[in-house]
């Protein structure tokens, strides 16, 4: 036992080395993982005397991970609670329902302000159970794959989230087509969840990264959308009761119409590239009646939200709302107004002239900017699970606007305060540089494009007579 405690004292210490060792001490790949069942037997018997000890820790983790990490993908059944007293009472030994239920633990515990300090050690323990995890042909196995991927993504590693949910992805696919005979009726909705949850993190990191494409949309139109559960807990204690924002508690009815809400986003952002079209040259050009299709169901899905997921547009309650459900929605809908348009400015810049069946796009994609930034940097402070992927989004739009404003033909369209959002868009980088090398990069990417940009304006530039600067950097396109 004396082993075991210094043991456990060296993890402790391990944690503290660095910023990004928040998670466990090496990031395991799943090439990395061996599939003995005895695999470091030390730890195991650790996380199993905890558990046994510390059952109050082990249930507050599970009310905490229901309450900030579920509602964002509500995957798992009403009756898990049972299932995971008792496997967390149980011995521990390598298999999905560990897997999936140690890192349940880790996620709670990590968005716990009290638990920080002990998820790095369940979270290992659950990698060292992903080999036997990705052999089992299993829903269990999916829901574990995909509950990693959303460990890492609040470690703000995309890669190693991206990895897991691939897997993921390819196992989920094969239970709802060549392998659907061993779904039982039971887990078809628990897989359906899987699904689309798989296909939300995929098409966040995706969106941002250059990786593969596991082929997950080729399913999403046979797929079933999620239904709304009406056998959720009503215990005053229950962890179904989910606030991921801490200001006001949502029922399980909104939590599943925020899913419903987000799946319905992204196939809409899906589309947004599309507002183009191509010539008989093979060019392929801004489609302004495109653009407006996609506007009209941009419209169409906010005014189908329920109330408890409205919110408002424009400047007027631009931080009053605090729910992280419903910002994250708002920060998505002019996301995807901002993708929608960015086709007209890049016409633009494309051919150094701005003709009139631009202008509108234009003025368009610059206020979708501005409302995605302001929503976004608010967005930050409530969800931890798109941390990374928010503020890959505020890098790429912000370079995409310093490109339209080095844009001598877009010298008059650009609205002042768009200056004062590039200076927003560099501070909200700064304070998460510590977080991972990927983002500290992005900042002084960003923060060395605007530099001698920001302190000009339009105004400056008609009294000087100076056109905006050309900065001696490669064109962001």
């Amino acid at each position: 036992m004396a082993d075991d405690v210094e043991g456990h004292e060296r993890d402790q210490e391990s944690l503290n080395e660095s910023p990004e060792s928040r998670g466990p001490k090496r990031r395991r790949r799943v090439t990395d993982i061996s599939d003995d069942k005895h695999a470091n037997p030390r730890r195991r018997g650790i996380i199993a005397c905890e558990a046994k000890s510390g059952h109050r820790r082990v249930t507050h983790a599970l009310n905490t991970f229901f309450e900030e990490i579920h509602p964002w993908y509500p995957i798992l059944d009403p009756q898990y609670q049972d299932v995971y007293a008792s496997v967390m009472d149980g011995d521990l030994k390598p298999s999905s329902d560990s897997c999936l239920a140690l890192i349940v633990a880790a996620l709670g515990l990590f968005s716990s302000h009290d638990g920080q300090e002990k998820h790095a050690m369940y979270a290992e323990m659950a990698l060292n159970m992903v080999a036997r995890t990705v052999a089992d042909c299993s829903v269990l196995a999916v829901e574990a794959l995909v509950y990693i991927a959303v460990y890492y993504c609040c470690l703000c590693s995309p890669l190693e989230a991206f990895e897991y949910n691939a897997i993921a992805s390819l196992k989920a696919q094969s239970l709802l087509t060549v392998n659907r005979h061993h779904v039982t009726e039971a887990d078809s909705e628990t897989l359906r969840r899987a699904f689309w949850a798989i296909l939300l993190i995929e098409s966040e990191l995706c969106v941002q990264l250059e990786l593969i494409d596991t082929g997950v949309w080729n399913l999403d139109e046979s797929t079933m959308l999620p239904k709304v559960r009406d056998s959720w807990s009503t215990s005053p204690q229950s962890p179904f009761q989910a606030h991921p924002d801490g200001s006001q508690t949502a029922n399980p009815g909104d939590v599943d119409a925020y899913f419903l809400a987000e799946i319905a986003m992204r196939r809409i952002s899906h589309r947004a590239p599309s507002a183009i079209r191509g010539t008989s040259r093979g060019e392929l050009v801004y489609a302004p009646i495109v653009a407006s299709e996609l506007n009209y169901q941009l419209d169409e899905w906010y005014h189908h939200l329920p109330s408890a997921l409205k919110f408002p547009r424009g400047t007027e309650g631009e931080a009053r709302d605090h729910r992280g459900l419903v910002l994250f929605l708002r920060t998505q809908y002019y996301s995807c107004m901002t993708s929608i348009y960015w086709p007209a400015i890049y016409k633009v810049i494309q051919t150094g002239r701005r003709e009139s069946d631009l202008d509108l796009g234009c003025q368009k994609f610059f206020d979708a900017y501005h409302d995605f930034l302001i929503s976004a940097t608010v967005c930050l402070q409530h969800c931890i699970v798109n941390k990374w992927t928010l503020l890959a989004s505020i890098f790429a739009f912000t370079m995409a606007a310093a490109r339209a404003i080095k844009e001598p033909a877009l010298a008059d369209a650009i609205p002042a305060h768009l200056f004062n959002s590039l200076t927003l868009a560099t501070n909200s980088l700064a304070p998460s540089g510590h977080l991972g090398p990927s983002l500290s990069y992005l900042h002084d990417l960003l923060k060395e494009h605007l530099t001698g940009l920001v302190a000009f304006s339009p105004e400056q530039s008609s009294r000087t007579g100076m056109s905006i600067p050309q900065m001696q950097r490669a064109d962001f396109t």
